[in-house]
């Protein structure tokens, strides 16, 4: 699911009726599997895209080496590499290569979910503190 969704979903979410706080608590076991299933899907994601770019930074540092063979760069769609490059520079090659950065910007905004998806987890954690407080304040409105 993509950032912006959950962000709607989650400015639904994380009303509290205060007419119905009861109807809220429930609620919240409901709400925490939900968000605890995204958070467990984007982490799987991110761990296949993690051995995804590690197995990409391996290809391509061989083809900065020039050790690829002829059947690996057809099956990659590359052009022999022709010039001669030393190890010292291969980490810079690896850093600019648009594929790689590629799988780079997508490994960050996983974090980014995640960072968000973690978030909504916490605040749903505090949620009984929340309604326990509102109902607190409306006993104290009420003169009880």
């Amino acid at each position: 699911m993509l950032l912006d969704e959950l962000k709607v979903q989650w400015e639904k979410d994380c009303i509290i009726d205060e007419l119905n706080l009861g109807s809220a608590a429930a609620r919240t076991p409901m709400l925490h599997s939900k968000y605890i299933n995204e958070l467990i899907a984007v982490k799987m994601k991110q761990t296949k895209l993690q051995m995804d770019s590690a197995k990409m930074r391996a290809l391509k540092s061989k083809y900065f080496r020039g050790e690829l063979t002829s059947q690996e760069l057809a099956d990659n769609g590359w052009e022999q590499w022709h010039y001669k490059t030393i190890r010292a520079d291969i980490e810079g090659l690896l850093e600019a290569d648009s594929d790689l950065q590629v799988l780079i910007a997508r490994e960050q905004y996983l974090k980014i979910l995640i960072y968000f998806l973690e978030s909504v987890l916490g605040e749903i954690k505090s949620r009984s503190f929340s309604i326990r407080a509102t109902l607190d304040w409306q006993k104290f409105r009420a003169g009880n």
